[in-house]
């Protein structure tokens, strides 16, 4: 997805939930010990990684060929003691050929609302027939936070959170249809940047992949037009941007 910035991205995801709240949260509701999961859209493997060092075996699935590259330079030099239980393929969640009945937990991670609804009805279905019988899905669905906010007073990506909207609305129509329900969380989280630079560098990356700015655009986006919007977020640790994230847990229906 975001191709030529995918190093911009993963560097981005480093900020992100040092507590592992994420994590911790999904654990309250679901085994993940030993389970062979698949990350549908791991573009960069941000939550791939923090995976690893409790599942069996993971595929990590993502269409953007920057990504995965990423991905797998980050997986070799940084986790290569998990590499052996990893398999990254660079291609849609449409067009993916995973075995029937081989995953125990299908992640959509900041990923699902990426497809439409035609997308997401074949999505699902594939989903279904991958997963083993009590086989879980668990959707991680960004809505709202601060860092969302700052981004908004420099480009209109999300304004009115329609795509977000429209993936949750799709979502429970769609999904019910193969899956129980099983639980539902609200993740509250921090990215914690360390300076303005780095700020800066992120958000003229999601204004030029999300919200399509141009070059006139892009040199409103400054550290001093940064500097009064952050004071406010400034900690000993860094900048403190609160995100909120829905957490939607499945299963998959029996015959």
């Amino acid at each position: 997805m975001y191709g030529e910035y995918s190093k911009t991205y993963s560097q981005w995801c480093e900020y992100y939930d040092f507590k592992n709240i994420e994590l911790q949260t999904i654990r309250k509701y679901i085994d993940i010990q030993n389970k062979d999961i698949i990350d549908i859209g791991c573009g960069t493997g941000r939550f791939l990684f923090r995976l690893l060092p409790y599942i069996g075996s993971a595929v990590g699935v993502d269409n953007d060929a920057y990504s995965i590259g990423v991905l797998n330079d980050t997986l070799y030099q940084r986790h290569r003691y998990y590499a052996s239980k990893v398999n990254i393929i660079c291609s849609s969640i449409e067009n993916v050929q995973i075995p029937s009945e081989a995953i125990d937990i299908a992640f959509f991670s900041w990923s699902l609302y990426a497809l439409n609804e035609v997308k997401m009805k074949i999505a699902m279905k594939k989903v279904f027939d991958m997963l083993r019988m009590n086989g879980k899905l668990v959707i991680l669905q960004p809505i709202d936070g601060e860092f969302e906010s700052v981004m908004r007073l420099f480009f209109k990506e999300h304004a009115d959170k329609d795509e977000y909207k429209d993936c949750i609305e799709n979502m429970n129509k769609i999904v019910p249809l193969s899956f129980d329900f099983v639980a539902f969380d609200r993740i509250i989280s921090q990215f914690i940047v360390p300076g303005l630079n780095e700020f800066c560098d992120m958000i003229k990356m999601f204004a030029i992949m999300e919200g399509g700015c141009d070059s006139n655009e892009l040199n409103q986006i400054s550290i001093d037009a940064l500097n009064e919007q952050m004071s406010k977020f400034k900690r000993k640790e860094g900048f403190c941007l609160g995100d909120e994230v829905l957490l939607y847990i499945y299963e998959k229906k029996g015959d």
